[in-house]
């Protein structure tokens, strides 16, 4: 946009993260059965086994309403009530699954985020993941910690993994772990290419 900037706009970084924010997960509801039922109430835990937050559900006509009390900035709480459909597709192998519907935009969705002043999906809020913000060293970093993950202490193979599993993880950490080598060379020699330009004194 000529003549202006657009807030949010260019690259993922600038755009808040899913991981930063609550949802409401159909999937997650249905399997625990609390979309059957006339009220409930659904939480979030932290790593402790603390509650730090929960929204309350109603059953209404062709959906559900969820409510919840909300601040922002250390101000007042504020009551929150957001209605929000429901609808189901058949699934190829029988059955059907049920689907959310972004309040605001009618999309077909299986997430909500809480926001602000409601619930929307990922695009109405313009989310992204952490993912999509990391450069070549974060992402490296990141699949070896799924690879290491899966192995015992971070090498050693799981008592019921077949070898030819176990084989197959060792080599791609081995990869990635080449290539997170190569990052860090490169990275260090962009580095020590602008130190030596600013010493002679010809950056801008």
């Amino acid at each position: 946009m000529a003549g202006g900037s657009r807030y949010g706009a260019g690259r993922p970084g600038w755009h808040r993260k899913v991981e930063h924010l609550r949802s409401v997960n159909v999937s997650a509801m249905e399997r625990a059965g609390v979309l059957a039922r006339p009220t409930f109430s659904w939480a979030w835990w932290n790593d402790e086994g603390e509650r730090v937050a929960s929204i309350d559900g109603r059953a209404t006509a062709g959906g559900v309403e969820f409510s919840w009390r909300q601040r922002s900035g250390g101000g007042d709480w504020h009551d929150i009530r957001v209605r929000v459909a429901l609808v189901a597709t058949a699934c190829h192998f029988g059955g059907v699954r049920r689907w959310f519907t972004c309040p605001a935009c009618a999309s077909r969705v299986g997430k909500l985020y809480i926001a602000q002043k409601g619930l929307a999906c990922r695009r109405c809020l313009r989310l992204v993941y952490a993912s999509q913000s990391e450069d070549a060293i974060g992402r490296t970093h990141r699949r070896i910690g799924k690879v290491e993950a899966r192995l015992v202490d971070g090498i050693g193979k799981p008592p019921r993994m077949h070898w030819r599993t176990y084989e197959r993880l060792i080599d791609r950490l081995e990869a990635d772990e080449l290539a997170l080598n190569h990052a860090f060379v490169e990275r260090f020699g962009v580095m020590l290419s602008q130190i030596d330009h600013r010493a002679l004194g010809l950056s801008d």
